[in-house]
């Protein structure tokens, strides 16, 4: 009797050759390498959108100072907006 209890008392030491990574570690590699590769891929996006978007806002611009610069010579032209409609 006295050696099943000691037995039971120590403790099962496992080799190291034995002792393996639980899969969830590498599900969290995968997981971590995919949402590497989606935020470099979203970044280079933003940078994209980032650039149209100002390309866009100067196009923009030059089109609001076409337009000012058209309603300012035709008004210059007509001295007011209502008599410009008569003539």
């Amino acid at each position: 009797m006295v050696s099943s209890t000691a037995a039971k008392e120590s403790p099962i030491k496992a080799s190291p050759s034995k002792v393996t990574k639980p899969a969830v570690s590498n599900a969290t590699d995968t997981t971590a390498s995919s949402s590497s590769t989606k935020y470099k891929q979203l970044v280079k996006q933003l940078k994209a959108n980032i650039t149209k978007q100002d390309r866009l806002e100067d196009e923009i611009d030059t089109i609001e100072h076409s337009i000012y610069n058209k309603e300012s010579l035709y008004l210059a032209s007509t001295a007011n907006i209502i008599k410009g409609f008569d003539s």
